[in-house]
């Protein structure tokens, strides 16, 4: 191979290989999430399992509750045989008007940084401006030289 002087004479050539993987090692990567996985698969059908017996649970109280309900009419006054007996009772509603105050305060706080704040912004400020004031210092030393 000729060297032209167009053509620079020194290149530098980088060659990169990369080795597939075989199949053992691509294996034991994914085994990780495969161990996840399965995981979650079993813990999917205990929380299902739970939760449906929770549901027939809920079921059969409310059922329990249906059967052993007594309906009133809103014409029986108080019954003391009904005491500590699940009861239903539909009837219009009548309130009671309430008077009901609320009570409000104001809290107020104070904080030094609020005092300091100002002087640490032109704290910044002149740190920040320093490298121009000492350039212009050295320029018109220079000037008076």
């Amino acid at each position: 191979m000729s060297c032209s002087s167009e053509e620079p004479r020194e290149r530098h050539t980088s060659i990169h290989t990369r080795n597939s993987p075989g199949f053992l090692e691509r294996l034991g990567e994914t085994m990780g999430g495969m161990v996840v996985g399965v995981a979650i698969f079993f813990l999917s059908f205990y929380v299902l399992f739970t939760n449906e017996g929770r549901a027939i649970r809920t079921s059969s109280s409310l059922d329990e509750g249906l059967s052993q309900v007594i309906t009133l009419h809103p014409d029986v006054y108080v019954d003391p045989q009904n005491n500590g007996h699940l009861v239903h009772l539909s009837a219009s509603l009548r309130t009671t008007q309430r008077n009901v105050e609320m009570y409000q305060w104001v809290e107020y706080q104070e904080s030094r940084w609020l005092f300091y704040r100002p002087l640490l912004a032109g704290l910044i400020a002149a740190i920040a401006l320093l490298p121009v004031l000492i350039t212009h210092s050295r320029k018109t030393e220079k000037k008076h030289q």
